[in-house]
């Protein structure tokens, strides 16, 4: 153990049988409230100091590290290395080795997508129910935040689910925001599915603080019980807004981002 680690002890013994094997490990990491500390406007969210260089560390030494996130491939590429895959908007569009690459099925769905921005715009202009609603379009999915009202966040998950319905749109909720995608098969579980497959990987840590992280600590638990990987590490990131259920599917818990940096140094 680092000896000026501030890591608890169960965490430091979590991670050593990555750090055992590392050309067989694959580790993975969601962004905000993760790499990144949660900020009432998203677009000026920023990896926390020392995570680039962490990751390109990482990098170097085992088989595959990866940021999965809801964030577009085009705003993740911007702060991290391009040794890191990166898989965005829960795995519709990817990017490795700065090649991206983006789901056929999910682009079909782009005009509807677009129409579901423009009504959510609408919906939440001056003297409406929803003023004070944000609308981040993300190009083949969107999200609507009430992080700067959260009294707002029922109404607009109502808003949301009904836009869903009438659009055959995909709502998935997430801290004092609500995730509007196309009807496809992709989450965080799918991805990290695929990243096993596609680096050969025994070992897996997942590191996240949301509800939509939780679907990939439960692939690789599942994974590890069918002898598909030998080792399934699930830690999770502390945060104000963390969900009380994303305890159940964890084995530990680091304090927020500052935390996951020294995480990422113990496993060097």
């Amino acid at each position: 153990m680092n000896q000026s680690s501030t890591l608890a002890a169960d965490v430091v013994a979590l991670i050593e049988p990555l750090r055992a094997v590392p050309d067989k490990s694959l580790l993975v990491l969601d962004f905000d409230g993760t790499l990144a500390p949660i900020v009432a406007d998203p677009a000026t969210a920023m990896a926390a100091d020392g995570v680039v260089e962490a990751l390109e560390a990482l990098s170097q030494n085992y088989l595959m590290v990866a940021v999965v996130s809801g964030r577009p491939v085009d705003f993740l590429s911007e702060q991290l290395p391009p040794s890191v895959y990166l898989s965005g908007l829960y795995g519709l569009e990817s990017s490795e080795a700065s090649v991206r690459s983006t789901n056929p099925q999910a682009e079909q769905w782009q005009p509807v997508i677009q129409e579901a921005v423009e009504r959510s715009e609408a919906a939440c202009g001056p003297g409406t129910a929803l003023e004070g609603m944000d609308v981040e379009p993300k190009g083949l999915s969107l999200t609507l935040h009430a992080r700067r009202r959260p009294h707002l966040e029922a109404d607009v998950v109502d808003f949301a689910r009904k836009l869903g319905l009438e659009l055959g749109l995909d709502v998935r909720c997430a801290k004092l925001s609500v995730e509007i995608h196309p009807p496809v098969p992709a989450n965080k579980g799918t991805v990290l599915r695929s990243l096993v497959e596609k680096s050969g990987a025994t070992r897996v840590m997942m590191v996240g603080d949301d509800l939509g992280d939780i679907a990939a600590f439960e692939a690789i638990e599942q994974m590890a019980l069918d002898a598909e990987i030998a080792v399934a590490v699930r830690i999770g990131v502390a945060g104000d807004e963390m969900p009380a259920v994303l305890a159940h599917s964890v084995q530990a818990i680091v304090a927020g981002p500052d935390e996951v940096v020294e995480l990422m140094r113990e496993l060097l």
